[in-house]
């Protein structure tokens, strides 16, 4: 059987993301000063208007832009917001660490 791809724990992708992993996420600090990249690279550019909004109101909410994203990916597109899927697209952006973590 095989379990792994490329080194991506196939298991993973059938993982749907919980509260647990976008907090985990939502405290990497390479990621929150990258969140324009993450939003463009799972095709979420109409959440950044939003986003940007609200850092302009609540600048001290500094988790807020991945918190945002990863509940908006998983609304608007619940088959491929899977712990595997955030995994491939962290390494992508060289968010190793973080993918490293939720590899684990």
């Amino acid at each position: 059987m095989l379990s792994s791809y490329y080194g991506y724990n196939l298991f993973l992708f059938c993982l749907e993301l919980t509260k647990d992993v976008i907090n985990m996420a939502s405290k990497s600090n390479y990621l929150l000063r990258r969140w324009m990249s993450l939003c463009h690279h799972l095709e979420l550019d109409s959440e950044e208007h939003t986003i940007r909004m609200h850092l302009a109101t609540n600048p001290q909410d500094s988790s807020m832009p991945i918190i945002h994203l990863l509940k908006a990916w998983k609304e608007q597109n619940p088959k491929q917001a899977t712990v595997g899927n955030l995994i491939k697209n962290l390494r992508e952006l060289k968010a190793n660490e973080l993918a490293g973590k939720l590899n684990d």
